[in-house]
């Protein structure tokens, strides 16, 4: 079942020039979807029409369901496909972690108990516990996107999009976030749409789009696309060491496969030896 229905979707800010130009892409329940793009080429505009922050001049987005354009059901909309930005700081507005959680549960009309429950569930989920009654401007930046995660979460979504969640955090913050990502795509079966221009972020997903100036361009497994360098060169996109590392290998007279990691390239080396 697809939770995100991308049909035909043209976008542009001044009513004249499109900055997203006829996309169209499906995202199925439980699938890790990779958005893929240098600066400029539309992808933060088609993830914020995904869950109707911007709604498309021309074609439909549908999500868990719902038509983004439809007023009546924008908000029911927002809960069952959160977003996370790139600065935490723009979504963290409560004086504790726990209070911050609790927000989008409290403007959701949801019972104390209930949300008690969930808080409790959302912190333990995301290792918070013992962060609680912290202030969440104190946090590191993977911390704070944690918590950014835990009141998306709380709200038992369907859909999750990140949109640079990570960009300006250090590696071990990423780490942390693709971490959190990770367990919630495989365990809990949230769809995961990842806005990214990082291809060793894009290579964990199950399926990655390529956009190029307003246009989706390809859309494939990453292990497909790594072996096109060229389209990922045109498209202003840096291939992760471990392809690159592998192109070399193979004009040495190696060939190690289509490793997408460094650790799969460290064990096509191992095997090797």
């Amino acid at each position: 079942m697809s939770r995100v229905i991308v049909e035909n979707v043209s976008f542009s800010y001044d009513g004249e020039t499109d900055v997203v130009k006829n996309v169209s892409f499906t995202a199925a329940a439980g699938e890790w979807l990779a958005v893929t793009g240098h600066n400029g080429s539309g992808k933060s505009t088609l993830a914020r029409c995904l869950n109707g922050l911007l709604l498309p001049r021309n074609g439909t987005v549908t999500t868990c369901g719902f038509i983004t354009t439809d007023p009546e059901t924008i908000m029911t909309l927002r809960r069952r496909a959160g977003m996370v930005f790139q600065q935490p700081d723009n979504q963290l507005v409560a004086p504790t972690v726990a209070d911050d959680i609790a927000f989008g549960l409290e403007n959701a009309g949801v019972p104390y108990d209930e949300m008690k429950e969930r808080v409790e569930a959302a912190v333990k989920r995301l290792g918070l516990s013992g962060l609680e009654d912290r202030e969440p401007h104190r946090l590191s930046g993977g911390q704070k996107q944690r918590v950014a995660l835990a009141g998306i979460t709380a709200l038992k979504p369907d859909v999750i999009i990140l949109d640079e969640a990570s960009s300006m955090l250090d590696p071990a913050g990423r780490s942390d976030v693709r971490d959190v990502v990770r367990r919630l795509c495989r365990e809990d079966g949230i769809t995961v749409i990842m806005i990214t221009h990082d291809l060793e972020e894009a290579a964990e997903a199950d399926r990655m789009l390529v956009m190029r100036e307003g246009q989706l361009t390809a859309d494939a497994p990453p292990a497909e696309l790594f072996k096109k360098p060229d389209l990922l060169k045109e498209a202003g996109l840096v291939l992760p060491l471990a392809v690159l590392m592998a192109e070399r290998l193979r004009l040495e007279g190696f060939d190690p496969g289509s490793p997408t990691s460094e650790e799969e390239l460290v064990r096509a080396l191992c095997n090797y030896v």
